[in-house]
Order: C-alpha cells, then sequence, then structure tokens
C-alpha cells in the first residue's frame, strides 16, 4: 500500500501546472494506468486524512509505543522524497480493517497492485522512452500551444473511415457489377459523368421504305446511325435505300458533330458528307451540308425526336433539298422501334419517303 503523505506529493508535482502544460497528448497516452493509481490515492488520501494513518495503522518495527506516527511519516516522506529513499509502509491490523470498514473506504495492498513503496524517481522511471521529468528537461508549452495540440489530435482521430473498405463484398458480386468495380476504384464525378455520357446510342437500322411519290412503291432502307469517334460529339452515320423497282435510290454518308455535352436532353449538330439520289425524273450527288436537331426524351436511347435539313450540291444546278422528319421509342433494352418521314425537293419535282424501322442500339 501506497503512504498518502508521499502519494499526494506525486500527484501534487503531477498537477503542477507547468508540468502539466508541457505533456504532449503522446506523452499522456503512456501514463493512464500509473496517473489513474496516483489520482486514487491522493483522492482518497484527502479524505483519510494523515491523522487517520497514524491512529489506525500499528506501530512500525522499533517503535513499540506507536507514538508520533503520523508526524514521523511526514517528516521521513520529506526527507525520503530529497533523497530519493523509499517510505517503509505501515501494516493495517484486523482491527484497524475493521474499524475501518464501518466509518469508510480504506486501502490495501490487493487495492492497489502496486508492490513496496514508490519516489518520484521511480515514477519517472516507469515512463518508457522519455527523459526523466523535471523543470530543465521538459520543453517549454504556453496555454494556447496546448489547447491546439487537444485539438489536432481530436480531430485526427474523428475523421471518417471509408464505409467501401469496411463493407466485405462477395468477389463474385464484383466480377458480375461493373459499376461497382468502378466506386470500389474510385468515387466518380457523377456530375461530370452526366453531362458527358451520352444520352442516345449507336444504332444499326433496318426497315420497310415506302415511296408515295412514286406511286407507292415498297423499298428497304438499311443504316447505321451516331458510331461515336472516341469521347467526342463526332459521330458517323450512313444509310442506303431502293425502291424494289428500282426507280429510287439513295445513298450516303455524313459526319454529324454535337456541339452542346452529349448528356443533355436537347443537341443541336452540324452536318457534313456525301450523298447520291437518283430517281426517275433526275440523279444528282455530291456535298451534304445541313443541320440536325435532337430532343432526347428518355436518356439512352429510350425515346428520342430528330429534325433535320441538308442540301445536296448546294449551289449546284442540281441541287436537292432534304427534309427529315422522325422518333424513336425503345421496346426492351436494346431493342427499338422508329419512324421518319423525308421530303426531298429539287428544280425538277419533289419526292417523298416513309420508313418504319427496327433499331438495334449498342453500348
Amino acid at each position: 500500500m501506497i503512504c498518502p503523505v508521499e502519494a499526494e506529493s506525486i500527484v501534487q508535482y503531477f498537477l503542477n501546472p507547468s508540468i502539466f502544460r508541457r505533456f504532449t497528448i503522446s506523452q499522456w497516452g503512456k501514463l493512464p494506468r500509473l496517473w489513474c493509481r496516483l489520482l486514487l490515492v491522493g483522492v482518497l488520501s484527502q479524505s483519510v486524512g494523515a491523522a487517520a494513518w497514524a491512529s489506525e495503522a500499528e506501530p512500525l518495527s522499533g517503535d513499540a509505543d506507536g507514538e508520533g506516527v503520523s508526524q514521523s511519516a511526514s517528516n521521513q516522506s520529506a526527507s525520503n522524497q530529497a533523497n530519493g529513499v523509499p517510505l517503509p509502509l505501515p501494516v493495517w491490523s484486523e482491527a484497524a480493517i475493521a474499524a475501518r470498514s464501518d466509518n469508510g473506504p480504506y486501502l490495501s495492498q490487493t487495492d492497489l497492485p502496486m508492490s513496496g513503496s514508490i519516489t518520484l524517481a521511480q515514477v519517472q522511471a516507469l515512463l518508457p522512452e522519455m527523459a526523466p521529468v523535471s523543470e530543465a528537461t521538459l520543453p517549454s508549452v504556453t496555454d494556447s500551444e496546448f489547447g491546439e495540440i487537444i485539438l489536432a489530435d481530436s480531430t485526427a482521430n474523428s475523421a471518417p473511415s471509408n464505409a467501401v473498405d469496411d463493407v466485405e463484398i462477395d468477389p463474385a458480386i464484383i466480377e458480375q457489377s461493373p459499376t461497382l468495380q468502378r466506386w470500389l476504384q474510385g468515387t466518380p464525378d457523377l456530375l461530370e459523368e452526366i453531362r458527358n455520357d451520352p444520352s442516345f446510342r449507336t444504332r444499326i437500322r433496318v426497315g420497310y421504305a415506302n415511296f408515295p411519290s412514286s406511286g407507292s412503291v415498297d423499298g428497304v432502307q438499311v443504316g447505321v446511325e451516331d458510331v461515336f469517334i472516341g469521347r467526342t460529339g463526332l459521330t458517323l452515320s450512313g444509310d442506303y435505300g431502293q425502291s424494289f423497282n428500282g426507280d429510287r435510290e439513295s445513298y450516303g454518308i455524313n459526319a454529324r458533330y454535337y456541339v452542346l455535352p452529349l448528356g443533355g436532353y436537347f443537341n443541336v449538330a452540324p452536318v457534313l458528307g456525301y450523298r447520291a439520289i437518283e430517281t426517275a425524273g433526275y440523279s444528282t450527288s455530291g456535298l451534304n451540308l445541313g443541320i440536325r436537331l435532337q430532343a432526347v426524351l428518355s436518356r439512352t436511347g429510350a425515346a428520342d425526336l430528330f429534325f433535320s435539313q441538308s442540301w445536296v450540291s448546294i449551289f449546284g444546278q442540281d441541287e436537292v433539298g432534304i427534309t427529315s422528319l422522325g422518333a424513336g421509342y425503345a421496346v426492351t433494352q436494346n431493342l427499338r422501334l422508329s419512324t421518319e418521314i423525308q421530303w426531298q425537293n429539287s428544280r425538277q419535282q419533289k419526292d417523298s419517303r416513309v420508313g418504319v424501322f427496327l433499331e438495334w442500339m449498342f453500348f
């Protein structure tokens, strides 16, 4: 059991403001068990008092009368503190323990499992990786600096952990989910992806065509729409159509550049390409120049509308203006139906075409 007189001196040493302020957060982390023991002894010793210690302890060896124990303990504590000599600790008698049980708490060797007595030198020796505590060895820390150290340490400890790292996921599920794989690699910029991820998709189309201006003859129309060139707004499109009687034929390839973000619900694209047209009354071919307006009703090709106007052999004798209006609607994730109406205007005559298509969407 530790003498309260000496324990109080140790506790007061650590509570000294000039000493207390000089411990860093990491240094205080090394003291919890020792600090709790010393603090417990110091608090209880205040209530028990040095007089109770002297009156209830049995006489020390060599002091048969038991007189002057409290005074000698105080004097010897001061002397031993200066010389670094441990105090001999008194032993509680059964009578003293019984009396203490009736009057209040008492300390025994089982309460504080620290063998023998303790001195300041022994306290300093219990601090691992630290120089002996003294005014000379401890650095000077102001009140404001000590507060900043505590705030920085509490902020670092309160940083939230990555919730993804704390969740265990079956590897089979990760392999089957490209979206989950992308999120595990890093948090994506969703706003940027929404703006630039195309709201329409590349399509291959095949369908039935009817030519009302040529006696409503039937035909076939095939083509590919909006093949993206990298992650840019540039796309390539091509088509071929012919009537079954051979009077009407048209084919061409065009480049479109969508000037607005691809993820938007509306876009504009200039059109530049080549087109050839042949009818019963005339034929022409050459540069195809125009513009395309597109409205996306539902993203990823689920539903959209478009309008385009272009001119073939512009400013030439055989100039032809082509106006197209169309719509598409997806019936499955990759399959959709579309329709298109087209008018061809030339100096010789006016022609028209109506088509219904089955489209397969990629990506």
